[in-house]
């Protein structure tokens, strides 16, 4: 991810006083820590981390200006809400990881947003008994996330950079199923899978405030519903956004974290909007006859 140069040196209190957001975090399965290049050998983690995080805020920043980022509206008014997803656990990534993944996908052409760390792809390949590896030269995006106040690293890659992705994927079912017959164990007669639901209108975008804005659209990559913004809102977001990500605080310096501080509100926002969403599609779905909501059910809208 970074080019070999000589090593930056940082000072104690800048690392102290810049505290790592959360908005990073993976899920666990995924906490496969990075050891450092030989190049930042003599970098700590902390500073490490505030060094990746200007480099992201650089990526952000460029898409942002060239329209590339995947939550401002095409021609149609619609953002990019195929979710970036681990190809094995199958979460979607969330925050500023979800539009960082997004933004590596489109510089290298991927056609899916689908990832995996190289851990996964090893244990794919022992338990399918097939050769999987990443091809000759990928690169990978290393996201930096925080643990009890430790700086971790984990480095994805995206799912078409592997040999055979067919290999993981059925790793992926193998891993899917087994979680099925755990909870069917556990629960019994209680345990319900979930079922499929009608993926509903698109969510319309009702403010550009950075954090109410990415909360929307990251509810809609949720709920897998389209996300639709005019483009005064996107321009009023792309403005206000970097505003944000470059705000001095009262010493005058501008916190490298500011990224992150944003997706974890927006992911925030996210979380209380979910609900509020569902509820108001079950009581539409109550003034519906059956046969509509198999008719959605089957194409979606």
């Amino acid at each position: 991810m970074f080019s070999r140069k000589k090593p930056v040196n940082h000072s104690e209190h800048e690392s102290k006083r810049f505290p790592m957001s959360d908005s990073f975090m993976p899920d666990s399965s995924l906490r496969e820590q990075i050891p450092l290049p030989a190049d930042f050998s003599g970098v700590s983690q902390n500073d490490l981390a505030i060094i990746s995080a200007k480099h992201d805020r650089k990526q952000f920043i460029a898409a942002l200006d060239t329209g590339a980022l995947s939550c401002l509206p095409g021609k149609n008014g619609l953002a990019d809400t195929q979710p970036a997803r681990n190809a094995v656990n199958r979460t979607t990534y969330r925050g500023s990881s979800q539009l960082l993944l997004k933004i590596f996908q489109k510089q290298n052409g991927f056609p899916t947003a689908k990832y995996c760390t190289f851990d996964q792809v090893q244990k794919a390949a022992a338990f399918t008994g097939q050769r999987s590896y990443l091809k000759k030269g990928s690169k990978g995006i290393t996201l930096n996330f925080q643990i009890n106040g430790e700086q971790k690293s984990v480095r994805l890659f995206n799912i078409t950079q592997v040999n055979n992705p067919e290999v993981v994927h059925a790793y992926a079912e193998h891993l899917s199923q087994n979680r099925e017959e755990y909870f069917k164990q556990k629960y019994g007669d209680r345990y319900r899978p979930g079922e499929k639901q009608a993926k509903g209108p698109a969510i319309i975008c009702s403010s550009s405030d950075p954090d109410v804005y990415l909360g929307q659209y990251l509810t809609a990559i949720s709920l897998e519903r389209p996300f639709r913004a005019s483009p005064q809102q996107a321009a009023e977001f792309a403005q206000n956004t970097k505003d944000f990500i470059f705000e001095r605080n009262e010493a005058g310096h501008i916190n490298p974290f500011n990224l992150n501080r944003l997706g974890s509100k927006a992911s925030n926002y996210c979380k209380q909007m979910i609900p509020k969403v569902m509820k108001q599609q079950r009581e539409t779905n109550r003034q519906k006859p059956p046969s509509q909501i198999v008719a959605e059910l089957s194409i979606g809208y």
